[in-house]
Parts: structure tokens; sequence; C-alpha cells
């Protein structure tokens, strides 16, 4: 079966040197490439699969360019995916990371089928690559102890405390989110003491670093 793979990614110095990588796996055929989301969701649109092909989509999170905010446009390239219902699986490589982000990806909203750090090396990325291609899942031991450690945090809050983390995580003030939601400013130190005990973290930095980013199931 053929193994072909599309390269989404902000950075043309990234998907040169992934491709630089794929030079030593002849099996796997570089078919598509995009910088930006809009060119991405072109390919994925216009994607024609039968079933003598295996596509993996491989894409970043962020696209942002030089000197522009941080942005998480990327999860629009998994919906879009996820939306299609089009055999096409999906391997996230991002420096993002971290718990929510995951958490995230991983949802059945956005049907990531793996993820991957930049930082990881060649053999884990064709690791990788390979578990998907085989239509497993595929995460690192140290992400699989992230995602775990942030559901079980999420498990534990209620209703009301994930919308307050959202509200936290999109940079609100305790006054801001006690405005937001019409409630006392006490509530909402009531609801912050609480998801800061049950998430083990003791400021918005430590928090953010455990459950932050992504896209909140609340």
């Amino acid at each position: 079966m053929e193994k072909l793979l599309y390269l989404f990614d902000a950075e043309p110095a990234v998907i040169e040197g992934l491709c630089a990588w794929l030079e030593r796996r002849p099996d796997i055929k570089v078919v598509a490439k995009a910088e930006s989301v809009k060119d991405a969701l072109s390919i994925i649109d216009t994607a024609c699969i039968d079933e003598t092909k295996r596509i993996v989509a491989v894409t970043d999170l962020s696209f942002r360019r030089i000197g522009e905010q941080k942005n998480i446009d990327g999860l629009r390239i998994l919906k879009a995916i996820a939306d299609s219902k089009k055999p096409i699986k999906t391997l996230v490589f991002s420096s993002l990371d971290m718990g929510g982000y995951l958490r995230t990806c991983m949802s059945s909203k956005y049907g990531a089928t793996g993820f991957i750090s930049k930082e990881c090396n060649r053999d884990t990325f064709f690791e990788a690559l390979d578990c998907l291609y085989d239509d497993k899942p595929y995460f690192s031991e140290r992400l699989k102890t992230v995602l775990d450690e942030t559901e079980n945090i999420y498990g534990k809050l209620s209703k009301t405390e994930r919308i307050v983390l959202k509200l936290m995580l999109s940079d609100l003030t305790n006054h801001e989110i006690a405005e937001r939601l019409d409630i006392s400013i006490r509530t909402v130190e009531n609801h912050v003491s609480h998801i800061y005990g049950k998430a083990k973290a003791y400021d918005r930095h430590a928090l953010f670093i455990k459950v932050g980013g992504g896209d909140i199931d609340i």
C-alpha cells in the first residue's frame, strides 16, 4: 500500500528539514506541502484517496510568522481533516507540547492520531509515522505522562471550575471573571483556589504549564 505524506508548517526550513530526513525513507512519498493554513485546507479539500493509499498529514499547531503573535491556527487543519471523514491520519509536530494542547488535539473534535515534540529526533519522527501508517496512535512516554496528568486534573474539576479555568487561561483577571460570570469576586477567588489545589499549581504560570493551551472542553 502506497504511503503518502502531507507536510504543513509555517517555517520553510522545517519542511525542508523533514524532507531531508525523508530521503532515508524511499517508501514514503511527500505529495503536498503548505506553509499556510489556507493552503493546507485547500489540499485537504481536494484530496482524492482510494484504498491503495495511506495518507498521514504532519502539521504544526502554530502558523505564525516571525514577528506575529502566537496562535493555534493549526487546529483548523485538524478540524478540517476530522470533518472531511477522509482516511487521513494526523500527526501533530509542535513545540506546543503542554497538557492542554495535547488534550485538545487528541479529542474527538480534532481527532489527531499522534503528537510529537519538535525537539524529537529523526528516529522518533519515523517511529511515529510508522505507527500512524499502521493505524496505531503515537505518543512518546513523556507526552503520555503529560496527557495523563492533564486528564486527571480536568477530571477533578467541576463544570463551573472549568469555566473559570478557561477564563483564567484567556488572561482575564479575577475581577474580569467575576464581571463576566456575574458572580462575586470572593466566589471567583474560591474557585481559583480550588483549581490551584486540584492542579497542584501555585500561580497562573504553573497552572498554564500543566493544563493550558488548546480549546478547553467545558
